[in-house]
């Protein structure tokens, strides 16, 4: 079973083939969200959001909002997730955090910056998805999408069929950064790319890294 889910775990880096939630999903991105490799990602994009002087942020995907505690004071946080069995995180990391079903609920051309972290990997329709929130995103506003690579699937994925490596079931496909531009954001500007791996907490970067990070600027 675990070779059958290994197998169409490689082929996702080719295709879309629909993700499965089980009963301990909501644990498993709690754990996820709060380690310590994510910890060392949220100051990433901390840095990123100082440098592109934003005042008003959405987080989609935010689970419990930990990206809100690593951001400067000046910017304006709000999380938005469809996850109903985190309300009883709402609300510690920030008041700005709501639960939704499918309508983004704020005004068109409002935030600067829109993050989506470790969440395109597990949506149906992508596409549509970025639609919605671009029109959220005022003109020369910035999307920062964060995902794991395509290429270091592709290599690893011989080795994970002979170790103990259990895929993430809940994701549709795998995207490189160049796959998210020319597919999704096409009339963008890539302002920065970061391929790195992370362990222990530490950033690094090698011939073949785990993780992409992109930023983007809508341009009109």
């Amino acid at each position: 079973m675990r070779i059958i889910e290994v197998i169409k775990d490689f082929l996702k880096i080719f295709i879309m083939i629909k993700g499965k939630r089980n009963t301990n999903y909501h644990k498993r991105v709690k754990k996820f969200s709060q380690n310590i490799n994510q910890i060392a990602e949220k100051n990433i994009i901390s840095k990123i959001l100082k440098k592109q002087n934003v005042n008003r942020i959405l987080d989609f995907g935010c689970n419990d909002g930990l990206l809100n505690k690593y951001l400067n004071n000046n910017i304006n946080y709000w999380g938005v997730d469809n996850n109903k069995k985190i309300k009883k995180e709402l609300k510690l990391y920030s008041k700005n955090i709501r639960i939704i079903k499918k309508k983004i609920p704020f005004k068109n051309n409002f935030f600067d910056c829109v993050v989506l972290s470790h969440v395109i990997a597990h949506i149906e329709n992508p596409y549509k998805l970025i639609r919605n929130l671009e029109k959220k995103l005022k003109i020369r506003g910035i999307f920062i999408i964060v995902s794991p690579n395509k290429s270091y699937k592709f290599f690893y994925s011989f080795f994970n069929l002979f170790n103990n490596y259990n895929p993430d079931t809940t994701i549709y496909k795998y995207y490189s950064s160049l796959e998210i531009k020319n597919k999704f954001l096409k009339d963008y500007e890539i302002l920065d790319t970061l391929n790195y791996s992370i362990k222990n907490g530490k950033i690094n970067s090698s011939l073949i890294n785990s993780r992409f990070l992109i930023v983007l600027k809508k341009i009109k």
